[in-house]
């Protein structure tokens, strides 16, 4: 390629510049190019008094950078005429087009690294594959986004929490999630009340109306923000903390099951490895077979063997019941159904004598309309749950993770709204 080809392909223009005769020099890593920069008329202005009388004061040498995914770095060696105003005796370089001012970058580059922004890469990340400084990075996405706007609250809106920092304030920031087109909505800096208000009261009641579904988690803050800002809206509790909040408390008794009672190797030593197997339907457990170290050669099946160890205790039996029962219940049924159910799933958890499963049973009965909701048929025909917003939690997380965290909240909800909200 001729260096017009390079100009053109990193956003300068050829008519500003008098190549060289030699053209691109390829060296190690990407090519060389050498420029003289040409001030025409129209660039011999001055920019403090706009007089045109200005004459020519010399050239130096400036040296900019891009780069190419095919050919690796370009560098533009630049001559640039000095020229100084006869009238204010200003001394000035006219500017080229393309080129950053006080830099070292072409626009392009610049324009490179805004879209980087876009994908699930580090500021860190960004500025090592650029050879850049990580400074300049973080400089360039503050320029570039000074605002970002939040989504639009929709018909099925999903929160939920994830962590964020050690401060007390902002330990947990929420994340607001559209259901039905996957979209990141927006951050709010805080699960507390006072930042929950703040957010919600400058949304308008009209926007507010929309929103036909709430789902989240059993935290009483966000029961509170439901019933003051959509109170017309359907809660519904995301059915994966329903099951996790009794296969922790089953996980919990088996412990105790293992440690409480008298010692036996071969039940002992199943349940403190396969722990899993207890928390699963029971048709999920794999057809294999456990061999005891024991020299009579008898082996028993993984299902044998959970049913086994269940057995060694009253309310463990009881508990892993009521989980297959919660685990095979037949979704999307009449609202009564729904509600008789998880009310007699309370009662049962209730009668048992572990203090473990009596809480379960009183959250259970607390949040038995919207548990109830959750496993009653909807006018969309399918499974409303936080599945969403937990997958986004997952991503964020790892952002947060690669990052070593983020000490300024704005900039990292701006990163992660332009990740997921406006990639596209």
């Amino acid at each position: 390629m001729n260096s017009n080809t390079f100009l053109r392909m990193f956003g300068l223009n050829p008519d500003d510049f008098e190549p060289s005769k030699e053209g691109p020099i390829e060296c190690e890593g990407g090519y060389i190019i050498d420029l003289v920069q040409k001030v025409n008329k129209d660039k011999r202005v001055c920019p403090r008094c706009k007089s045109t009388k200005c004459y020519s004061k010399g050239h130096y040498f400036g040296n900019y950078i891009d780069y190419s995914p095919d050919d690796g770095e370009i560098y533009f060696n630049i001559t640039r005429q000095r020229l100084k105003c006869q009238s204010c005796g200003l001394s000035f370089t006219p500017s080229i087009k393309g080129v950053l001012p006080y830099s070292i970058l072409t626009k392009n580059v610049e324009r490179s690294i805004v879209e980087e922004f876009k994908t699930k890469t580090t500021f860190a990340a960004i500025a090592k594959r650029r050879h850049l400084s990580l400074s300049y990075i973080i400089k360039v996405f503050d320029q570039t986004f000074t605002y970002v706007p939040r989504g639009n609250l929709p018909e099925i809106l999903c929160i939920d929490e994830f962590y964020f920092s050690r401060e007390a304030d902002y330990k947990y920031c929420c994340c607001l999630v559209d259901f039905k087109t996957h979209e990141l909505l927006d951050i709010i800096k805080s699960r507390q009340k006072e930042f929950l208000d703040e957010y919600f009261d400058n949304i308008s009641f009209k926007e507010r109306s929309n929103v036909k579904y709430f789902v989240s988690d059993m935290y009483d803050g966000y029961e509170r923000v439901k019933n003051k800002y959509f109170p017309k809206a359907i809660h519904i509790i995301d059915l994966f903390h329903v099951i996790t909040l009794l296969t922790t408390a089953i996980n919990s008794l088996r412990l105790q099951v293992v440690k409480q009672r008298e010692a036996n190797e071969m039940y002992d030593r199943f349940m403190k490895i396969h722990w899993d197997l207890f928390l699963c339907k029971y048709e999920k457990i794999p057809d294999k077979y456990y061999s005891p170290q024991n020299d009579d050669g008898v082996v028993y099946s993984y299902q044998e063997m959970v049913t086994e160890c269940i057995k060694l205790d009253v309310d463990l039996w009881e508990a892993w019941n009521i989980l297959q029962d919660l685990l095979h219940y037949k979704w999307y049924g009449s609202y009564e159904e729904s509600l008789s159910f998880i009310v007699h799933v309370a009662e049962r958890l209730k009668n048992t004598e572990n203090k473990t499963l009596n809480k379960v049973a009183d959250s259970y009965y607390k949040w038995r309309y919207e548990i109830a909701n959750g496993f009653t048929k909807n006018q969309y025909h399918v499974h409303i749950s936080n599945g969403i917003a937990e997958c986004i939690n997952n991503n964020i997380k790892t952002l947060l993770k690669l990052s070593y965290g983020y000490r300024n909240f704005e900039r990292f909800r701006k990163r992660c709204l332009i990740m997921y909200l406006y990639n596209k």
